[in-house]
């Protein structure tokens, strides 16, 4: 009964039913009636497992917070724990979601919760889910962030938490500042499997095989602004201005909606400006398929004015492609000058606000005639991007695999708990 009223108040949070767009109440019907058919692990007593982990995340959603919740769930098992999987959803959860993958197959002998999230997350875990879910275990908070402000909102969402982590020492810096108290980084896994994206090769997105490929992949909806497509493209543009042998390829997830298709169609216009031929893709693509439009290039370019981590620019180093990209915020975890291009800038306030990035806060402007000079010389001297990107390959598995994150991850449960300050 307890898990069935949790799932509604959860139902209602999410509003409606995934699988169908449906409204929640259809949702909670099905979801009761499969609750009535799952043999519950509380139904009886269970011998305590104190290598186990209870896992909340967005494993199925297909933007960072997804990959973050995959890598995670990897880490921990490299560092000896069983896992236990328990779904979390959000807008960009896919419409296929069954209904027993979002009932809570909660295993209550495991002495630990791990929860994979954003510090702006619009509900409280902690008051969805049944109170003995959490009371009585050590509670992690594995929080992905993309600014060194911190709103103090979030402060009571967070408290609970007896270990705060954070995906990059960036982040974990920008939350400790605003809890007062220690949180620890541990870096995002990132294992591209360069074998499923070789599968698609420059014939199967139509690109010109002979050309010199330039490219950038974001999500509009996760802040375009702060993603920053337009600049990146600007900088492509000076560096390449009628070059007959460049090629641009800007996938920009949800770019065919508004009000983000005004900001692509003005790329188009001044790639074409620019004499350059492009492809753009706004539809939604497989993970591999990204992969592999990613190691179609020659140079990969993100001028972002913030990451939390970075992940397509480590997916790009992982596959090899020289990176040129903003020297600022997650991804300096795994970029320096001997492995990247690494771009100028000076910091900026936001003087409006998009989404969670409020007016008043900070995040980098980058410098665009930097970032096109970077570009020419990655263009002008091939021999020197490739040792960049052999470099950077290398440390990014060194890094970003799951038996390092692991290795990490075990070492830190080791440290004492930090309490507020």
């Amino acid at each position: 009964a307890a898990a069935v009223a949790a799932l509604a108040a959860y139902a209602g949070a999410v509003a409606v039913d995934r699988t169908d767009g449906r409204p929640a109440e259809a949702f909670l019907t099905r979801a009761r009636a499969a609750h009535r058919a799952v043999p519950w692990a509380y139904a009886a007593p269970l011998e305590p497992e104190p290598r186990g982990v209870n896992l909340f995340g967005q494993f199925r959603a297909p933007i960072g917070l997804g990959s973050l919740s995959q890598g995670a769930a990897a880490a921990w098992r490299q560092a000896g724990y069983a896992v236990r999987e328990i779904m979390l959803t959000n807008a960009n959860t896919p419409d296929d979601l069954c209904v027993d993958e979002l009932l809570p197959h909660f295993a209550f002998n495991y002495p630990r919760n791990f929860v994979v999230t954003y510090p702006h997350i619009d509900y409280d875990l902690q008051a969805l889910y049944p109170r003995c879910f959490f009371a009585g275990r050590e509670n992690i908070g594995f929080f992905a962030w993309e600014q060194r402000d911190f709103h103090p909102a979030w402060r009571e969402r967070l408290r609970p938490y007896d270990r705060l982590f954070a995906l990059s020492q960036f982040a974990a810096e920008a939350v400790a500042r605003g809890m007062g108290r220690r949180v620890d980084w541990l870096p995002a896994v990132v294992e591209v499997d360069a074998a499923q994206a070789a599968r698609y090769d420059r014939a199967h997105f139509g690109i010109p095989a002979d050309r010199f490929v330039l490219g950038y992949v974001c999500d509009a909806s996760s802040s375009i602004e702060r993603k920053n497509p337009l600049g990146t493209m600007a900088a492509i543009g000076r560096a390449m201005r009628h070059e007959s042998r460049a090629f641009v390829v800007l996938k920009v997830t949800n770019g065919d909606r508004p009000p983000y298709d005004g900001v692509v169609d003005a790329i188009r216009r001044a790639l074409r400006d620019h004499g350059i031929e492009h492809l753009v893709v706004s539809r939604h693509l497989p993970r591999a398929e990204v992969h592999g439009l990613i190691g179609c290039c020659d140079v990969y370019v993100s001028l972002h004015r913030a990451e939390g981590f970075g992940y397509t620019i480590a997916e790009a180093m992982q596959l090899g492609v020289p990176v040129v990209a903003t020297g600022y915020s997650g991804n300096m975890d795994f970029m320096r000058e001997a492995n990247a291009y690494v771009v100028g800038y000076r910091e900026t306030v936001l003087r409006r606000g998009d989404g969670p990035f409020q007016p008043g806060s900070v995040w980098a402007e980058p410098d665009l005639e930097h970032a096109a000079a970077l570009i020419r010389a990655s263009f002008e001297d091939r021999d020197a991007a490739r040792r960049k990107a052999r470099q950077a390959a290398s440390d990014t598995r060194a890094l970003c695999s799951a038996a390092s994150v692991g290795r990490r991850l075990a070492a830190l449960l080791d440290l004492p708990l930090a309490g507020a300050t």
